[in-house]
């Protein structure tokens, strides 16, 4: 594949260093990532990261590119990914990463043989991907291409269909150990029926070749519009009973730009603040009308307006070291300092006791297991959220973990500091039909 990349362009390799069938989106950070470089001889031709695919494409395009890669080609992997498999797949998960970063990204896949012809497919593979480029949108693109054996011994058409989500079987097949241990090995047996409506997986049974365009935004939209037409909807009347019809409204810890978009949909200017920047990136291709700033809402400088929110508990959580009880405080003197007279503070902060009648959920699916356990300290005033996930890869099982740390704050503390910058104070407990969780509790702050 580096080869005939290289009549495209300048190629920078970045390579598992083993084997990672059915790693899915998993990504590396509770431990170091090891990374050797790799010769040819005296040729370079890459770093080998200890890593999942998705780690090698985060750390090729900060470490190890000159320059801002313009594409991102994931593969040839040997098998195919289509159908649901596009979820468990390594390959596909490193072509998201690329389009996190506003990066033109494909996964490449290959029919399994244990003498697969790469080279062909990787000749294939180029043309395909020079004729997307020169005829796809100018913002970025991600796809999913699928080569079956059949389409090199052939005349084999490429069909851009959507992604098949037919289930594979389930069925397991029992061993015993020499040690009378049973073993099991899922067979996916049978596969999903090709029939119906076409996709990649009925291409491929024709012998056909697949190309999927693909979203990582997994959002499911109904339902989403209907929460947001809650929360808007309520908002927008609080703001207007309080004479806010129009004007900048600052949207802190923004995240993928959700809000922002209602507010922009009501005739509203929106300004979004987060730490992450893959959100940020995510929130300018949704809403390019809107303005973001990859900040901590801590430093950042608030311009004039007429309004700020905070949604979704992200005022308590200790993404940054510096927040704290003190740090919130400030925080609230430079919103009120922001606020125009009359404008309109709204959040919401988890106090004590959130998450105390649910201390752990569990979660589990064929091929993955999630443990997600809520920790109070003893003062009550400290969660921690331990999330565990388990996923099989081959005979094993990889364990990935991290850990979510959220200051509680008590509500009439809250009420009191606000009050005593000037703020006038109302307490809600949803925002129109959503219904907040047990210890969440909404503030509506008016400033004098």
């Amino acid at each position: 594949m580096e080869r005939e990349l290289r009549r495209l362009g300048e190629v920078t390799v970045v390579a598992p260093a083993t084997e990672q069938s059915g790693v899915g989106h998993s990504i590396t950070f509770l431990t170091p990532l090891i990374v050797q470089e790799v010769y040819d001889g005296p040729r370079h031709r890459g770093w080998a990261v200890e890593g999942s695919p998705a780690d090698c494409v985060k750390i090729g395009i900060f470490e190890f590119c000159q320059e801002r890669p313009d594409l991102i080609i994931s593969g040839i992997n040997n098998g195919l990914n289509a159908g649901i498999n596009v979820l468990y797949s390594g390959t596909v998960a490193a072509a998201i990463e690329g389009a996190f970063f506003g990066i033109t990204s494909m996964a490449v896949s290959l029919e399994y043989d244990e003498h697969g012809p790469f080279d062909a497919a990787a000749r294939l593979a180029r043309e395909i991907i020079e004729q997307v480029l020169e005829f796809k949108k100018p913002e970025p693109q991600l796809y999913n291409l699928n080569i079956p054996i059949a389409a090199l011994e052939g005349n084999s058409q490429l069909r851009v269909v959507p992604m098949g989500v037919a289930r594979y079987g389930e069925h397991f097949e029992k061993r015993t150990d020499p040690r009378g241990r049973s073993y099991y090995w899922a067979t996916n047996d049978p596969p999903p029926p090709a029939g119906g409506e076409a996709s990649d997986l009925s291409a491929l049974a024709a012998g056909d070749m697949s190309l999927t365009p693909l979203s990582f935004d997994m959002t499911t939209r109904d339902v989403l519009t209907e929460m947001q037409e809650h929360a808007a909807k309520e908002l927008h009347q609080v703001f207007r009973e309080n004479q806010i019809s129009d004007g900048l409204v600052i949207d802190v810890g923004c995240g993928s730009g959700i809000w922002a978009e209602a507010l922009i949909a009501h005739g509203y200017q929106a300004l979004g603040i987060d730490q992450s920047a893959s959100m940020i990136d995510i929130a300018r291709q949704r809403v390019p009308e809107a303005e973001f700033r990859t900040e901590s809402f801590l430093t950042s400088e608030l311009p004039p307006c007429k309004a700020i929110t905070a949604l979704g508990e992200v005022l308590n959580y200790q993404f940054d070291e510096r927040n704290s009880r003190d740090a919130l405080i400030g925080f609230f003197n430079k919103a009120y300092q922001a606020l125009e007279p009359g404008g309109l503070f709204v959040f919401d902060l988890a106090g004590p006791g959130r998450n105390k009648t649910t201390p752990q959920l569990f979660r589990d699916s064929e091929d993955w297991t999630c443990l997600v356990q809520h920790t109070l300290n003893e003062s009550n005033d400290f969660l921690s959220r331990s999330i565990i996930t388990y996923r099989k890869v081959g005979d094993l099982y990889r364990r990935d973990e991290e850990t979510h740390e959220m200051q509680l704050y008590p509500p009439d503390e809250i009420v009191r500091e606000l009050q005593q910058i000037g703020f006038e104070v109302q307490t809600v407990d949803r925002y129109g039909e959503f219904v907040f969780p047990d210890a969440l509790i909404g503030y509506v702050c008016r400033k004098k």
